[in-house]
């Protein structure tokens, strides 16, 4: 959830997260034992729950292709919410789990350093320089990384971000925690805050927005308190750390980094990041473009620790198995009266007019079928997706025309796309090689689908199968033993047959137990429905076919989508 703030005539929007008690959990890492800002975060989530939790499929059923282009229209704008797990997205909450939770570990507030700030005066420690153990002037150490997540506009950064973040609860609050002879009061720990930097790009604008978001998320009066117009940009940057280190903020997010003035203002504001993290802990998140990587340099310079945990960069995604493996999924959300196929043609159209940019993708298949659906084609081929390109891509054509061509000259018009290739090129090797994921997230994200899909057909055949007179409870014994047999892995049609042909034999071998021994005249049964499903079956050998294939005339089996809506 997001709520807007007028801030100097701009508007701002604050990512807004769940609030919760605080429950402790062992952490199992050592380390991390006996520290409650850290029990009360949520179990690391392990890839296959990453995964699931990122997962996020727009609702599709077969027999909305039968409604009116009208409504199809909406229905295709669901695409929109569309989001697939991919490298990126794990390499970015595996990272944010570890500077969370290593951030914490120099910020216990059962430790005497947690009061002794506020004692010492956060300005006096901001003030004073680290000694030579790199202990600020209290004697405790940071323990917080910085991180930075790079790329093009348009490629998912921030989503991919506020995902992320949005697996944590926002705000914790604690009030019994004993441990050790040791006792925690009432405490509301902000787990992570995201903000954008100000247009104007100064120090006060960005003091004044976060203490205009931390009263939007715990419903405080910091920014009429702190701000006025006699307070200095100084005097709001120290009251500003004090908050982060009252609420025991685990993570600051600041997107649009790219925003931040040049030259002198640039590197107070720098000063001020590399501060808060090396002398108060607290862990910072760089979203930017390109055209930040020139600030990027200038905190390396500041020193190593400002790089911490690395970064990430996010470049359009090569025609690969990558890229295969995003639009074969995402072709499968098709509203048009015919479905097409994707072949290879519109495979290599996609990728031309797009290179790869993720929010290109998924606005050029909206508005694809969009067109198709309200001009009566009624299905995708690559001259109607060439034919809407050149009207919805015109104002990103230059760009993607300078990725499409490779070339250094070309791509360097645009900031946004690189800044130079030597200042990224000395980043990248100042931060060292990043994991990869590739091989293994696909086979992950396709194990994820399948689960998805499993869970679906499960609740159609105990539908299907209620529909032979069944209990409910008889109706999932009996799906539960048919997906067993074949692990769930069959298709629809597939488990459709198993299942009425084990109804069929329970009801046979029922029969069987209670057949009368002695010899009586043979009765006419009567059969007051047609669709009766004994009736069927009698038919069905009758007539030399399948129950299956009778069922199938008599509209008992349908379709998979039937039931889902």
């Amino acid at each position: 959830m997001s709520k807007e703030i007028n801030l100097d005539g701009n508007i701002v929007s604050v990512l807004m997260g769940r609030q919760c008690q605080a429950k402790y959990i062992d952490p199992e890492i050592g380390s991390y034992k006996g520290n409650p800002l850290i029990e009360a975060l949520p179990p690391i989530k392990t890839l296959n729950e990453v995964s699931e939790t990122i997962l996020n499929l727009p609702l599709f059923s077969e027999k909305d292709i039968d409604k009116p282009p009208e409504k199809r229209i909406h229905y295709v704008e669901q695409i929109r919410d569309y989001m697939q797990p991919l490298p990126i997205h794990i390499q970015i909450e595996s990272t944010l789990s570890l500077m969370i939770r290593r951030g914490y570990l120099g910020r216990n507030p059962l430790s005497p350093f947690y009061a002794r700030q506020f004692a010492v005066g956060i300005k006096d420690i901001m003030e004073k320089d680290l000694d030579l153990n790199g202990e600020n002037l209290i004697g405790n150490k940071s323990t917080a990384k910085s991180y930075s997540v790079i790329g093009i506009s348009g490629i998912g950064k921030t989503t991919a971000v506020e995902t992320t973040l949005l697996m944590y609860p926002q705000v914790i609050t604690h009030s019994k925690y004993q441990k050790n002879g040791l006792t925690l009061g009432y405490l509301k720990q902000i787990v992570w805050l995201k903000l954008e930097c100000p247009f104007n790009g100064s120090r006060k604008s960005f003091c004044q927005q976060f203490f205009l978001t931390v009263d939007q998320i715990l419903q405080t009066n910091y920014y009429h308190k702190f701000v006025n117009s006699r307070t200095t940009e100084e005097e709001l940057i120290t009251k500003m750390a004090h908050i982060c280190s009252l609420h025991c903020v685990g993570v600051l997010a600041i997107d649009e980094i790219q925003r931040m003035k040049r030259g002198e203002e640039a590197q107070k504001m720098l000063d001020f990041f590399v501060e808060l993290s090396t002398k108060l802990g607290v862990p910072l998140l760089y979203i930017g473009t390109y055209k930040a990587i020139p600030m990027f340099s200038m905190l390396l310079a500041n020193g190593r620790r400002a790089s911490g945990m690395g970064a990430e960069f996010m470049d359009p995604m090569k025609q690969d198995k990558q890229w295969n493996l995003f639009l074969e999924d995402l072709w499968e959300y098709q509203w048009t009266k015919k479905k097409v196929p994707l072949t290879e043609d519109l495979n290599n159209a996609m990728y031309e007019l797009t290179q790869g940019v993720t929010d290109f993708v998924i606005n050029l298949f909206i508005k694809s079928q969009q067109y198709a659906i309200a001009y009566g084609q009624e299905k995708l081929t690559v001259s109607l997706i060439r034919k809407v390109a050149i009207h919805n891509l015109r104002l990103v054509q230059d760009i993607i025309d300078a990725l499409a061509s490779g070339e250094k000259k070309a791509i360097e018009k645009y900031d946004d796309l690189s800044p130079g290739w030597v200042e990224t090129n000395n980043y990248i090797k100042a931060l060292g090689v990043r994991i990869g994921l590739h091989g293994k997230i696909s086979d992950q994200h396709k194990r994820t689908r399948n689960v998805s899909k499993s869970k679906e057909n499960f609740k159609y055949l105990v539908t299907f199968a209620m529909n032979f007179d069944l209990s409910e409870t008889a109706a999932i014994k009996i799906v539960t033993k048919a997906m067993d047999t074949n692990k769930g892995m069959l298709d629809l049609d597939a488990q459709q047959v198993i299942v009425t042909q084990m109804i069929l034999d329970k009801a046979k071998e029922h029969s069987n137990k209670n057949e009368i021994k002695e010899k009586r005249p043979k009765k006419v049964v009567y059969f007051p429905y047609q669709q009766d499903v004994r009736l069927i079956e009698k038919n069905a050998k009758k007539d030399k076919i399948s129950i299956v294939q009778a069922l199938k005339e008599e509209g008992i089996v349908k379709s998979f989508t039937e039931f889902l809506d």
